[in-house]
């Protein structure tokens, strides 16, 4: 880098540091003169382009794959400037000897999951997220077919998934609004039911009213490992509607969004018109 006021070649950096603009910003020292200067750069895309699957051709867009990275990892916020950065990281692996032959897509895709990994949550979530959209496309050679071919997929990249037990019961249970996972437990189900029964007979009955509801609830849950709260309101509604009105209302007034006297009111209804 030739430094501004005597343009001597020798010169160093003091601090570099990523923006959220996708540049990089250096603080340099010059060794002949002393004069501190900064430098903004930036991988340039302008004479890049891709070739697509279906053989067109267009200009590299960048934001292209900051939105494919985005939509992987909505669950999280990655700073922008990290996307950028990574973004960049398979620009430099990627740029062509000759600056006319374009780049095909399908480089792109597997640069992005190539680098998109450093034993992470975040990453490792956005990277299975952004796999199973560019390799589930039906018309892509090598891509998945069925869940099975995720499955070995899961299998080659992650090797400690297979020391995992094949449990096909609710596993974990993911908290409305947050998503915050806690591990799925029968007794707490149980409880809430509990409540909804209460007084629907003694309390003995009321136990085994409860249990039985549960335990049916988990048996409709079977097959899916991680369920949220919504899920398993809703199978405990459903069975609940078939086996006590009162207990059912009381459930819903907890887990539905019954906010005024006519949604209690049209609730009533639909239970009246059921039982016909």
């Amino acid at each position: 880098m030739q430094c501004p006021y005597c343009q001597s070649d020798e010169t160093r950096v003091l601090e570099s540091r990523g923006s959220e603009a996708g540049t990089v910003q250096r603080k340099r020292q010059c060794k002949g003169c002393g004069q501190r200067f900064q430098t903004i750069e930036r991988i340039n895309t302008e004479y890049l382009s891709v070739k697509k699957l279906d053989g067109g051709i267009e200009r590299f867009q960048r934001e292209k794959i900051i939105r494919g990275i985005g939509k992987a990892a909505s669950v999280f916020k990655i700073p922008a400037a990290d996307v950028n950065a990574f973004i960049d990281r398979i620009l430099d692996r990627l740029q062509p000897d000759n600056p006319g032959v374009p780049i095909l897509s399908t480089e792109i895709g597997h640069a992005v999951l190539k680098y998109l990994q450093d034993s992470t949550s975040v990453t490792d979530v956005a990277r299975i997220r952004f796999a199973m959209v560019f390799l589930g496309k039906t018309n892509r050679s090598g891509g998945f077919k069925d869940a099975g071919d995720l499955k070995q997929w899961l299998e080659e990249n992650y090797p400690s998934l297979k020391d995992l037990d094949s449990l096909r019961g609710p596993i974990y249970v993911l908290k409305r609004h947050t998503f915050h996972a806690e591990r799925y437990d029968i007794h707490k189900l149980e409880r809430s039911v509990g409540i909804a029964a209460k007084g629907r007979g003694n309390d003995a009955q009321v136990r085994g009213i409860a249990s039985n509801i549960a335990r049916r609830a988990e048996e409709g849950l079977a097959g899916q490992p991680i369920v949220t709260t919504q899920q398993i309101a809703s199978e405990v509604l459903r069975i609940l509607r078939l086996e006590d009105d009162i207990a059912y209302l009381r459930y819903a007034a907890t887990t539905k969004p019954l906010r005024s006297v006519e949604d209690f009111w049209y609730e009533v209804l639909a239970l009246i018109d059921h039982s016909r």
